[in-house]
């Protein structure tokens, strides 16, 4: 089966002073042909923001903007006058669609907040903007949550677009597997901590393994060791 590697040392790099990200694919100062997206999944950073800063105020239109924290919490506020606060083991979903303008503060003083924000491109453009979170919790091991989809099934956040983030925590030496939500989308797994082994690779904290079509085969990820895993299924095109 065909796949395309992406080691995490590979990844864009930007240093902001208030601002540390870490780019899979080219954003900002970051630019690399080879690295326009995967499918429809066009941005996937991995940032950390210094105690006390933020994301200043910026908009952006017709995206689906997924944030997903990893330490501390963020303060949301926005110009829908929405403003709360994520946490780890939440999810925050955004529809920009037609104009949304949002910032995200680091809600520690003495702390850095990390997380992962990921653009898809939108369905249906120029929608009224939407934004809603939920908490997942803890992962419990040897399980796999559904975090987003296109429809709210499994008590996932719903996105304007037909693709499917899922997180899974996998025990040592145990397996998990996964299969297309719909046949024909592209499959993008990011180990977030641990080792995996998925058919002959061996992943690391931070590499991921795409694959543009996996057709009717059901993956199995094997952990080498304890490992948390994000799979983002997205449309091809």
């Amino acid at each position: 089966m065909d796949y395309i590697l992406f080691p995490a040392s590979e990844r864009g790099i930007s240093d902001y002073g208030r601002l540390q990200a870490n780019y899979s694919f080219s954003f900002a100062s970051y630019y690399d042909l080879d690295k326009m997206g995967f499918g429809l999944l066009r941005v996937l950073n991995d940032d950390t923001i210094a105690a006390g800063k933020w994301f200043p105020p910026h908009g952006h239109e017709n995206m689906e903007i997924i944030t997903i924290p990893q330490s501390w919490a963020l303060e949301h506020k926005d110009n829908t006058w929405w403003h709360g606060i994520v946490r780890v083991g939440d999810v925050q979903v955004m529809s920009a669609g037609s104009w949304v303008e949002h910032s995200e503060y680091n809600a520690s003083d003495k702390e850095s907040a990390v997380l992962f924000q990921l653009w898809i491109d939108t369905k249906i453009p120029n929608i009224e903007p939407r934004y809603d979170q939920k908490s997942f919790g803890n992962v419990v091991e040897g399980s796999t949550a559904l975090l987003v989809s296109n429809d709210g099934r499994q008590g996932s956040l719903v996105i304007h677009q037909d693709a499917f983030i899922s997180r899974a925590t996998i025990g040592s030496g145990k397996t998990a597997d996964y299969s297309s939500y719909i046949k024909g989308n592209a499959v993008y797994i990011l180990l977030i901590s641990g080792s995996i082994r998925i058919l002959d690779c061996i992943l690391w904290p931070k590499d991921a393994i795409g694959f543009m079509d996996i057709g009717d085969t059901v993956l199995s990820i094997e952990a080498e060791k304890g490992s948390d895993v994000l799979f983002i299924e997205v449309p091809k095109e």
